[in-house]
């Protein structure tokens, strides 16, 4: 049997390590999975929402870059899901906690009349973080990119999501 030229040998390489590739399921290289209803996520409190999430135009343009819910001044602020408290204080007058969760999103509450956490303690689910100081805003970022948190809860916020599906054959129009 006579040696392989060196192209040859290169292009087996690359075939093999390709063809190894795609029978390796797919994950995210850091590890985090996309964030959704069933991942654990809930709304911090029960009470109505007062102002839907309105992605902005652009980075300094009006919208509401998350949810504004219509609590009482004291009600319970409850964590949205588990996680590390990666700030808990002031911002200008304001008090406000932010918890870092596992896939990589980060929740602000505030305005808040009272904090009940501290910086770097761990958080579970539906933790109560403080209260109201009045409404209650809930933002959620993944980055510097807001999310709406409506859709960490399965909600649509009256969109309804199309899925297509194949069609047997034999049902439908011939």
């Amino acid at each position: 049997m006579f040696p392989a030229p060196a192209p040859v040998l290169r292009l087996l390489v690359v075939v093999s390590t390709v063809i190894g590739l795609l029978l390796v399921p797919h994950t995210p290289a850091w590890g985090a999975q996309p964030a959704s209803a069933s991942d654990g996520y809930r709304p911090p409190t029960d009470a109505p929402v007062a102002d839907p999430f309105r992605r902005p135009a652009g980075p300094y343009a009006p919208g509401n870059r998350g949810i504004d819910y219509r609590t009482e001044p004291g009600s319970p602020v409850l964590a949205i899901g588990g996680g590390t408290v990666v700030f808990a204080g002031r911002v200008g007058a304001a008090r406000w906690v932010t918890v870092l969760h596992p896939d990589g999103l980060r929740s602000s509450y505030g305005p808040l009349a009272t904090i009940e956490v501290a910086r770097n303690a761990s958080v579970i689910p539906g933790q109560r973080l403080g209260t109201t100081a009045a409404q209650l805003h809930l933002g959620v970022r993944a980055g510097s990119i807001y999310l709406d948190p409506a859709l960490l809860f399965g909600a649509t916020n009256g969109r309804r999501r199309v899925r297509l599906v194949p069609v047997p054959a034999g049902i439908g129009v011939p």
